[in-house]
């Protein structure tokens, strides 16, 4: 059934507060929308809210108000799980929401499956340059989920090997020195790196920061993935054992570590 026309100018009203970045004014178009006959393009307006949602997240997060953060990224995953029901499973981008969500909770088994379905989903749409980019997408999405995991693994087995730091008044370093210091007794103890990364690494480190945010101030740890409070858990453990006395700050300062925005790349194209 095609959808009313008063659905499609909300929609189009949606996708053009997205390309302004006014995630809010779209939420409130697409969800104006889903209210009117949408018909056959209902599954597509509840990934544009999804999307929306998901971009509007990061603003939540930049300001550490984790409640609404968390809030927002159950939205979006019930917009997700809302358009699988109304396109019968077969809209990939529904599935991709799902998996960005579950790769930022570090949930690597169900983000992988969201994102394996839906790149069986784009593989069925045939051949074409615009299916091989989304696939290259989807790919990538799995590619930095994956990633993440392994450098905060590595990262708190490293730190668990180090018994005490010298007595430094770590409280006054900036943040970004912080690291720095934290790395440079890194290398020391495993004589295996040079430098601390200046790319990917730092911020995936960063990353775990607003992670113990979540965890400390929310219900994240029903959200978080068992591997993420895992490894939560073994630096909270180390701090409190005093074994790391730098620790101590990071797990009880609720401002260090400003969260980095680590979104993977979001949809490819824009709205639909």
């Amino acid at each position: 059934m095609p959808a009313s026309e008063a659905c499609l100018d909300l929609k189009k009203k949606g996708n053009e507060a997205i390309g302004k970045k006014d995630f809010e004014a779209a939420i409130e178009a697409y969800s104006l929308a889903l209210k009117e006959e949408c018909g056959e393009e209902r599954h597509k307006i509840l990934t544009n809210r999804a999307n929306a949602r998901l971009k509007l997240s990061n603003k939540f997060k930049t300001k550490s108000n984790w409640t609404k953060y968390m809030d927002t990224l159950k939205k979006v995953i019930d917009d997700a799980n809302e358009s699988i029901k109304a396109c019968d499973g077969t809209w990939w981008k529904a599935y991709q929401c799902i998996g960005l969500v579950k790769s930022r909770m570090f949930a690597i088994e169900e983000a992988t499956k969201a994102f394996e379905r839906a790149i069986g989903l784009v593989e069925d749409m045939g051949e074409s340059k615009k299916t091989q980019q989304y696939v290259r997408l989807l790919k990538k999405n799995m590619s930095d989920m994956k990633s993440k995991k392994e450098v905060i693994v590595r990262y708190v087995s490293d730190l668990s090997k180090v018994l005490v730091l010298p007595q430094n008044d770590l409280a006054s370093l900036p943040r970004l020195e912080y690291f720095d210091y934290v790395f440079g007794i890194l290398c020391k103890i495993d004589g295996c790196r040079e430098k601390w990364p200046k790319g990917t690494e730092r911020k995936i480190v960063r990353e775990l920061n607003s992670m113990i945010r979540i965890y400390n101030t929310t219900d994240g740890k029903k959200f978080l993935s068992k591997d993420m409070v895992k490894q939560i858990e073994v630096l909270r453990g180390l701090a409190k054992e005093q074994k790391i006395p730098s620790m101590k700050l990071l797990i009880e300062d609720p401002q260090f570590g400003f969260p980095v925005d680590m979104r993977p790349q979001g949809f490819p194209g824009g709205p639909q």
